[in-house]
């Protein structure tokens, strides 16, 4: 699914041989005739979603399969974008209405259905299990009004705070574990994993604040999270352990991570652009190093198959030989 790092990692690095690693085809999947486009999600089929951008600037949410981009509309308005999609092909994302409010929406069978908020005007929708279940974010009647959502088919229910004022859901897995980040009440961010009816705090890497994007049917979860130098760095959290995954120069975060924890992202280089990067066995590399294509900015989702797509124009990379 649409969708921001160690010493003692570095110094391995210097101490083993490097691994063989998968390059990649890569397909640039276009938009509705203008400049703008990205892919969010990609399932194992081989289902793509993101927005893109026609040639009068306005943005609407696709599903790429066979080699074909499919407008998948909105709900009244001008804009619209697809963030999430699952084995059955039901898609997730956020639309414009008549009114002018953005509205998280569940695509299935041709249909573009509203999924309401918990009381307010907006929402968005980030994710969808096998199941059906989504998660996302949406308007209360309270100001600051955000709050992580649950939608089980029938109902939306708020997942709470840390006490603060906000949160944001961004994934779920199989097992209706769900990720993201609250505010607690102190005024910081904090990556929370919700299971069972409690929100439980992933910590840091040693600074104030970290936020959860993503998690796989292993429970393993992906972020970024500030270390005790104030920098945003890339984790991986499992087995109750955030580990910083490093970085290519600057900043780093991670986006997606599959069943196999292999994870993708975006990571500032040595000289400050940021570059998609796939961090798999301890080692996190540059895609722009496994591939001719122009420059990958940023990876937002990687498959079982190993299959991965990002922006800021929408692309699909997909393996093939070894080196």
């Amino acid at each position: 699914m649409n969708k921001i790092f160690t010493i003692t990692l570095l110094v391995f690095l210097t101490t083993v041989p490097r691994l063989a690693q998968t390059q990649y085809e890569f397909i640039y999947i276009g938009s509705f005739g203008g400049s703008i486009g990205s892919a969010n999600d990609i399932n194992d089929f081989g289902k793509i979603v993101g927005q893109a951008s026609y040639s009068d600037n306005t943005t609407r949410a696709f599903l790429w399969e066979d080699s074909t981009m499919i407008d998948l509309g909105t709900l009244g308005g001008q804009h619209s974008g697809a963030n999430g999609i699952n084995s059955a092909g039901k898609i997730v994302g956020v639309a414009g209405n008549s009114n002018g409010f953005s509205r998280p929406f569940l695509w299935q069978n041709g249909n573009m259905i509203d999924l309401g908020t918990l009381g307010g005007n907006n929402g968005v929708a980030y994710d969808i299990n096998s199941s059906g279940n989504v998660v996302g974010f949406a308007d209360t009647t309270i100001y600051p009004r955000q709050r992580a959502f649950f939608w089980n088919g029938d109902s939306m229910i708020s997942l709470g705070t840390f006490g603060g004022a906000i949160s944001y859901a961004y994934a779920i897995n199989n097992n209706n574990q769900v990720v993201g980040y609250a505010r607690n009440e102190n005024d910081q961010d904090r990556a929370f994993l919700w299971q069972n009816g409690s929100m439980i705090d992933l910590g840091t890497l040693g600074g104030s604040s970290s936020q959860a994007y993503d998690i796989n049917n292993s429970g393993h979860v992906v972020g970024s999270a500030v270390d005790a130098n104030g920098n945003v760095r890339a984790f991986i959290w499992r087995d109750g352990m955030m580990t910083d995954l490093g970085t290519l120069g600057g900043y780093s975060g991670a986006w997606s991570i599959n069943d196999n924890d292999q994870v993708v992202g975006v990571s500032e280089d040595t000289s400050g652009n940021p570059r998609a990067f796939i961090w798999e066995n301890g080692v996190l590399t540059d895609l722009n190093t496994l591939t001719n294509a122009l420059p990958l900015v940023q990876a937002n989702s990687i498959n079982n198959l190993n299959q991965i797509v990002g922006g800021a124009r929408a692309w699909l990379l997909i393996p093939g030989n070894i080196v």
